[in-house]
C-alpha cells in the first residue's frame, strides 16, 4: 500500500489482507487501514469472510453469495435491520426460529412459535402464513427458572466464555435451541450447563420476521 500511494494511487482493491494475520495485529491494522483511507482520501474496496472485519472497516457492506449481491447497506443497517434473511444469518450470530401467523390486526401480528406466542409488528402478513423470527442473541435475556409467567422454560445446554460476554446455548423443548449472549459484567451468576431458566424472548425492534423461503430455510442461509 505504502509503494501504490507512493504513486499517487487513490483507489485501492483489497482482498483479504488481514487473512494471514494474529488476532491481535488483525484486530489492530483493520483500524489503521480506516483511518489511512480516511485521512488520505483512498477509496478501498476490501474483501473478507471475516463478518466483524468488515463491520468494524466499512461505510458500506455489500454481502455477496454464488458470485451475487445480495444486499448493500451500512454496517449498523446490516446487522440490525437486513432486508434479506440471508444477510441477517451471516452478518453475525442470530436465532432463526420457524413459525406461523395466529393473529394480525393491521399495524403488528402475533406469531406462534413451538406454542410461545411472539407479537411483531408487521402489517402485510396473513393467519397461516409462515413465517420466520429472527433476534440476534445479546437481545435474548435470561433469568433463573420460575413457575410463572408466560416466558419460556429451557435448560442450558452450553457454555462458552468469550469474554466480554458469555454465550449460552438453551435447550427450551420439541429439539429447539435458542442462543443468548450476555455480558460478563451484567451477570449476577454465572449459569452452568444443566441449570434450568427462563427465556425472556420479547417482541420490539431487535425482533424482526421474514417470510419462510419457498426453498427452506436451510437452503436460503446455505453458504454455497
Amino acid at each position: 500500500m505504502g509503494r501504490a500511494i507512493a504513486t499517487g494511487s487513490h483507489f485501492f482493491l483489497l482482498d483479504e489482507p488481514l487473512g494471514a494475520l494474529d488476532a491481535l495485529v488483525r484486530a489492530e491494522l483493520r483500524y489503521e487501514l480506516r483511518r489511512l483511507a480516511s485521512d488520505l482520501g483512498l477509496t478501498v474496496i476490501h474483501v473478507t469472510h471475516d463478518q466483524e472485519e468488515a463491520l468494524s472497516i466499512a461505510d458500506r457492506v455489500v454481502v455477496m453469495k454464488r458470485g451475487a449481491v445480495v444486499e448493500v447497506g451500512s454496517p449498523a443497517e446490516l446487522y440490525y435491520s437486513p432486508k434479506n434473511i440471508f444477510t441477517e444469518n451471516f452478518v453475525g450470530e442470530t436465532n432463526l426460529l420457524e413459525g406461523s401467523v395466529v393473529g394480525t390486526n393491521g399495524t403488528d401480528c402475533a406469531v406462534e412459535v413451538k406454542g410461545q406466542r411472539i407479537r411483531i409488528p408487521a402489517s402485510a402478513k396473513k393467519v397461516g402464513q409462515r413465517v420466520v423470527v429472527a433476534v440476534r442473541p445479546e437481545f435474548v435475556p435470561l433469568v433463573p427458572a420460575k413457575a410463572e409467567g408466560d416466558e419460556w422454560r429451557g435448560r442450558i445446554k452450553e457454555v462458552a466464555f468469550l469474554g466480554s460476554i458469555s454465550r449460552y446455548v438453551v435447550e427450551v423443548g420439541n429439539g429447539l435451541d435458542i442462543i443468548a449472549h450476555i455480558p460478563t459484567i451484567a451477570e449476577r451468576r454465572e449459569f452452568q450447563v444443566g441449570d434450568d431458566v427462563n427465556v425472556q424472548l420479547r417482541s420490539g425492534e431487535h425482533t424482526l420476521l421474514f417470510d419462510y423461503p419457498e426453498e427452506g430455510l436451510e437452503k436460503e442461509t446455505a453458504l454455497e
